[in-house]
């Protein structure tokens, strides 16, 4: 933590062994361990008063591989230890619940009352479920739907929609966020507050390149790492969307 203090996010006992039989690849029937509520990674809130952490809850596989991924859902509880549980599921991965996947923390927004996730399922490498926002007082999640996902009406129990390079990169002072328009091929890099409002575009015409965002530490400016093969250029925009470089 950043004061320094130890914070044990689980312990012994909520592990547990686990193993799948491979019934697709070539290694079929061989069966793969894994332990049940690893922890693979955790968000410290800004505030310091809660943590976002990922642990495991069983294999995946995909495109006839072995079940070697992990699949993974997201739990919450106060810095001190108290208060744990889960963070609840998005209507899609309820709707498919059959279909293990992985629930993929996004950002914490800077009030520290709420955080941003989406779900993948196996073989998702550009789509998701919409993004969704999680409040720490436990109430349901709300549909985040100040991303622009494209053109169509977006149904947030069944739709894979593209969340690769669209995730909001949120400033963890003020609540602002930027985001890549449409995904992996929206030509676009939205600055907007968190709430969707005040939408401005910093860069346009990106088409299928890549794109890197980062806030500073201090929220005092975002920079844009955008590259193809040949060339990349960094560009920075003060907190109010006002490029500075």
């Amino acid at each position: 933590m950043p004061s320094g203090k130890q914070v044990d996010l689980v312990s012994l006992s909520e592990m547990e062994s686990g193993f799948e039989v491979d019934n697709w690849s070539s290694d079929e029937d061989k069966i793969y361990s894994f332990i049940k509520g690893k922890v693979l990674d955790y968000w410290v809130s800004p505030d310091g008063n809660y943590i976002v952490y990922s642990v495991q809850d069983g294999l995946v596989s995909c495109c006839m591989a072995p079940p070697t991924g992990e699949s993974s859902v997201l739990k919450i509880m106060k810095s001190d230890g108290s208060e744990k549980r889960l963070v609840g599921r998005t209507p899609r991965s309820l709707h498919y619940k059959s279909f293990p996947g992985r629930m993929i923390f996004d950002g914490w927004l800077s009030d520290s009352k709420s955080f941003v996730f989406h779900d993948q399922f196996s073989g998702e490498s550009t789509g998701g479920s919409p993004f969704f926002l999680a409040n720490v007082d436990g109430s349901p999640n709300q549909f985040f739907d100040v991303i622009d996902y494209g053109n169509k009406e977006v149904v947030v129990d069944t739709d894979q929609v593209i969340v690769a390079l669209a995730e909001p990169y949120l400033s963890p002072k003020d609540n602002v966020m930027v985001y890549r328009k449409e995904g992996i091929f929206g030509d676009k890099i939205i600055f907007s507050n968190t709430d969707g409002t005040d939408k401005k575009v910093l860069l346009d015409g990106i088409g299928g390149v890549m794109s890197h965002i980062k806030w500073s530490s201090g929220g005092e400016w975002v920079d844009i790492i955008v590259e193809d093969e040949n060339i990349g250029m960094t560009y920075r925009f003060n907190k109010k969307g006002e490029r500075i470089k």
